[in-house]
């Protein structure tokens, strides 16, 4: 880890909130960003759950970068975004692809999507 990280890399905590991957692993480990699992983001749109903007700040308040996992909609988007996730993943951008098709359709994406 220390190699990868002096060499630039950013380390991201996958799915947090469930399983092994939960705050002790935050306070063991230098992760730059944490992936915000979907149940949580489902949660927080089926039910106005307070727990996903908590963690989002609690995040921020202690420089980690958040990512949500999950989107699927343009208004899923604007409200994460306006909670202040950094990074967005989920079908509303793409379904996973193929090797090539990937860098094809990353060719086509503005330089700010990058």
């Amino acid at each position: 880890m220390e190699k990868l990280l002096a060499e630039g890399a950013i380390l991201s905590l996958d799915d947090f909130g469930t399983g092994y991957s939960n705050l002790m692993r935050i306070n063991k480990f230098p992760f730059g960003d944490v992936k915000l699992d979907m149940s949580f983001v489902r949660t927080y749109f089926n039910e106005a759950n307070p727990l996903l903007p908590a963690m989002v700040k609690s995040f921020q308040a202690s420089g980690i970068k958040t990512t949500a996992e999950g989107i699927e909609t343009k208004d899923m988007v604007e409200a994460l975004t306006g909670l202040g996730c950094d990074i967005l993943q989920g079908y509303y951008f793409s379904r996973p692809l193929p090797e090539q098709d990937f860098l094809a359709y990353m060719q086509n994406q503005p330089q700010s999507f990058r």
